[in-house]
């Protein structure tokens, strides 16, 4: 296996990266690695399997990627992964049921990321980690929403296949028909179920 363009630790990351690859007409994919990691703090004797991305292109686009890359983090300062990494966790797509208690008055905190205090008795809080301790990280799942990584222009470069008879759908565009069987397909939807 050729050596990764980047690692990433987080699928937005990794995802943010790939699309920039592909509207610059680069071939390039991902590759998805659990691996499993040490004990986490806070949460007592548990190891978790810890996805790491790895952004791969084809040797002979390889020189261009990089470059197309390196423009890219020039123009974002930070670069890919802190403007994907940076996003907060939308809490109210969370069942609220996983709302945690304060630790000090036991008031039930609200489903918001950027609360700092509880409402109860201004005891400092930060409502994601307490949502990781009590209930996993797995538990933020539903609160990112997706990166959208396709445009009709990158589409057709990704060979997703199709749902009913397996047909490669290389060359369509994002949303539309299998030419073989007629089955609505959206790619969109293949890739980020990909990183599910």
């Amino acid at each position: 296996m050729p050596t990764p363009l980047r690692t990433f630790p987080s699928g937005p990351a990794a995802l943010a990266a790939l699309a920039v690859l592909w509207r610059s007409g680069v071939v390039a994919w991902i590759e998805r690695r659990d691996e499993r990691a040490g004990l986490i703090p806070g949460l007592a004797r548990v190891q978790l399997p810890l996805p790491t991305f790895f952004l791969h292109a084809d040797p002979v686009d390889r020189p261009r990627a990089e470059a197309v890359l390196l423009e890219f983090d020039q123009l974002h300062s930070g670069g890919l992964a802190s403007d994907a990494d940076d996003q907060h966790p939308n809490l109210l797509l969370l069942d609220p049921g996983l709302a945690p208690p304060c630790p000090a008055c036991a008031a039930t905190l609200p489903m918001r990321a950027d609360a700092t205090a509880c409402p109860a008795c201004a005891l400092p809080v930060d409502v994601v980690e307490l949502i990781v301790l009590t209930h996993g990280p797995e538990a933020l799942a539903d609160a990112y929403d997706p990166v959208p990584i396709l445009d009709d222009a990158s589409a057709p470069f990704v060979p997703t296949r199709c749902r009913r008879c397996d047909y490669v759908l290389l060359g369509l565009i994002t949303v539309g028909v299998c030419p073989e069987c007629g089955e609505h397909f959206d790619k969109e939807d293949a890739v980020q179920a990909w990183f599910a």
